[in-house]
């Protein structure tokens, strides 16, 4: 092959994969909505506050501190395996970072956070993003955060809501697709509406 046919094929394969990429992502994640098992994560407040991030809220999840397998460490930013339990509730319940894909049970493909001094490491879940239309998210930004407020008046009690918000993600070998996230049992977008006419009803009277 000369050099000119040889740097177009090479060409050709570039643009493929830049092509090729998004669409297996787009493919794997339509799969995994369609065949994963349905698992609710129960939701937590984020800090700092942005209510001005953009077009998606930000999701925290409980218990995404913890303990590498045979005391290993990592380097933030590295590919980790979560196993995941179900609770008595019907709630995914983290349990242990593995650096190899485990052979059996529920797991998520997750990245490494920070490395603390007591060998527990953050897990960054990958469906920390809900996205919506960018001119509800800042407005569901802050119904977020205070749904998932624990009792003002005492921080060590979990809100009576705790079991109401969560989300619901889709998970198939590892992989995850974010279905949707409720607030006080319902669909944040359902819930939102309800404030909007509950404010516009207060106007009125």
């Amino acid at each position: 092959m000369n050099r000119i046919g040889f740097k177009g094929v090479l060409f050709v394969i570039a643009i493929s994969l830049n092509f090729a990429l998004p669409a297996t992502m787009i493919y794997q994640q339509a799969r995994t909505l369609k065949e994963g098992d349905l698992v609710r994560f129960r939701t937590r407040p984020i800090d700092p506050y942005d209510p001005f991030r953009g077009r998606y809220v930000r999701l925290g999840f409980e218990g995404v501190r913890l303990p590498l397998e045979d005391g290993e460490r990592v380097v933030r930013g590295d590919t980790i395996f979560v196993s995941i339990e179900i609770d008595e509730q019907g709630f995914a319940q983290l349990r242990e970072a593995l650096r190899e894909r485990p052979s059996h049970g529920l797991y998520v493909k997750a990245k490494a956070g920070w490395m603390h001094s007591d060998s527990l490491v953050n897990i960054e879940l990958p469906f920390q993003r809900y996205y919506m239309n960018e001119q509800l998210a800042p407005d569901a930004e802050r119904a977020y955060r205070e749904a998932n407020l624990a009792n003002p008046d005492n921080p060590d009690d979990p809100s009576e809501f705790q079991n109401e918000n969560y989300a619901l993600v889709r998970i198939r070998n590892g992989a995850t697709a974010l279905e949707a996230v409720h607030l006080r049992g319902k669909p944040i977008e359902e819930y939102l509406k309800e404030i909007a006419d509950a404010e516009e009803q207060n106007q009125r009277n």
